[in-house]
């Protein structure tokens, strides 16, 4: 599902517009190889050729179970060319830096106060409540937009 949401976020950009993809999964140790996590060392404009080779990253990954969430959109907003995130998850963590709601929502909104980088949610369907109050609470905090996809759609 999560992949599906990509594939269609990456249908919809227009022509030009910059951008990456940065993977949220890693290992059960908690090993995060950015190396094999990140398509780009930077932003790429979006022609077809850019979108043939990241569908072709992203048909290559392989869900790993475990979610560094806070570690991956820290990533993102350490390029100053970034200004939106599209961040598609089931919305739990489980490794990283920071796994709580609260010590990922209070740090990203501490380090991105001046950063300014807008997150858009994707939510992927999951039974959690508390998945869902950090997916929208990045959203809101940001002014970026929360959406759930799949079943049982809150």
């Amino acid at each position: 599902m999560a992949r599906r949401e990509i594939l269609s976020t990456l249908e919809k950009l227009v022509p030009g517009v910059r951008f990456n993809l940065i993977m949220l999964g890693c290992r059960m140790n908690g090993e995060y190889p950015v190396a094999k996590k990140v398509w780009q060392p930077g932003l790429v404009p979006l022609t077809p050729a850019s979108r043939t080779a990241a569908v072709r990253f992203l048909e290559k990954q392989v869900p790993e179970g475990w979610t560094h969430l806070y570690d991956a959109l820290d990533l993102a907003a350490k390029d100053p060319a970034v200004d939106t995130a599209f961040l598609v998850s089931d919305g739990g963590a489980s490794k990283g830096q920071y796994v709580t709601n609260g010590e990922i929502l209070d740090r990203f909104a501490f380090h991105n106060r001046r950063r300014r980088l807008r997150v858009h949610a994707i939510e992927v369907w999951n039974a959690s409540e508390d998945n869902t109050r950090l997916m929208k609470g990045l959203a809101e905090m940001t002014g970026g937009v929360y959406r759930k996809v799949g079943a049982n759609k809150s």
